[in-house]
């Protein structure tokens, strides 16, 4: 599990939470290529906003956050639960060193 902040630096979080996931995600392609010759894969989600986090935002900052996101809302954990399960079934063998971004849409590459 990598963020949003990762890729696209912090809407709440620090520069170095958003460095350190950065590297999360380097780490991913790097074990990812090292590794898909055993049969091992290693991909990143990299999430946006989760609904867990707003209990340790003020409603100015969710407010806020929901007209960023093209979607208007904050993700469920169970929509992050439904991504790692994909990654980690055999469906999602083909996936390789992959960053799954789950934000809304608030990050498109």
């Amino acid at each position: 599990m990598t963020s949003l902040a990762g890729q696209n630096g912090a809407i709440v979080a620090s520069a170095h939470y958003a460095a350190a996931k950065a590297g999360a995600i380097m780490l991913s392609k790097y074990f990812a290529q090292q590794l898909a010759g055993t049969g091992v894969t290693v991909n990143a989600i990299s999430p946006g906003p989760i609904s867990t986090a707003k209990g340790r935002l003020s409603q100015e900052q969710v407010t806020r956050i929901e007209k960023l996101v093209p979607i208007g809302r904050f993700a469920e954990a169970s929509e992050m639960a439904t991504a790692v399960a994909l990654l980690a079934s055999d469906q999602g063998g083909f996936f390789v060193g992959a960053t799954l971004d789950l934000n809304g849409g608030l990050f498109m590459h």
